[in-house]
């Protein structure tokens, strides 16, 4: 399971994950910026603990995330991959989770 926070933690996944779903994701954490920054600059701007992204990278962490407080779950469709979108409700908010369905065929 990895969080994402702030714009630095892009710089861990960016390698890891294919690049529709890392700019998914960066979309996501930019659209969470404009609504909840105080004037703050995006490079300074950081998600607290309950509202960070979260990426699972187990099924048994989709299995757990299932069994908790769920709002909703939707499937993206992405250039090439695939993920589950999925509102867990936390600390009196949704927090955005996300599990990866396919990863493109390395050639």
């Amino acid at each position: 399971m990895r969080n994402i926070q702030c714009l630095k933690d892009f710089n861990q996944i960016e390698k890891v994950y294919p690049s529709d779903f890392i700019q998914y994701l960066r979309n996501e954490f930019f659209s969470l910026f404009e609504y909840l920054s105080n004037g703050e600059s995006e490079d300074d701007f950081i998600l607290p603990l309950y509202q960070s992204i979260v990426i699972m990278e187990e099924s048994i962490e989709l299995e757990n995330s299932l069994a908790s407080n769920l709002e909703y779950i939707e499937e993206i469709s992405l250039v090439v991959t695939s993920c589950l979108r999925i509102g867990i409700y936390n600390s009196e908010d949704v927090q955005l989770h996300y599990y990866l369905l396919s990863k493109p065929v390395s050639k």
